[in-house]
């Protein structure tokens, strides 16, 4: 699997590096320039960021004293779901896309 970076940070590493190198009188290469044109000619990658969450459940009664939930609700947007008696058994959230194998609530 591919690594994503910020390309920004990379480069200012660089920076940071050839400073260090000039005090601490270690060679640095001559192609910073060059790195720095090649870091920013890579193309950017099309990713985001996960968003982890659960599902939270809600009920109206109990059954063999426990509750038992009828309506579910992503944490993440807020959106509820009623059409399952059971806790839902997506991993994604149909509406906002959030990974829901997070940390379980009831």
């Amino acid at each position: 699997m591919a690594d994503y970076i910020d390309r920004e940070k990379a480069i200012e590493r660089l920076v940071e590096l050839e400073q260090e190198s000039k005090h601490n009188s270690v060679l640095w290469p001559d192609h910073v320039e060059e790195c720095r044109e090649a870091l920013r000619g890579i193309p950017a990658a099309d990713v985001r960021p996960v968003v982890r969450g659960y599902w939270h459940g809600e009920g109206d009664g109990f059954a063999d004293g426990e509750l038992v939930c009828d309506m579910w609700q992503c944490i993440c947007c807020g959106e509820w779901f009623d059409e399952w008696n059971d806790k839902p058994t997506w991993n994604f959230c149909p509406n906002c896309g959030a990974d829901m194998r997070g940390e379980q609530d009831v």
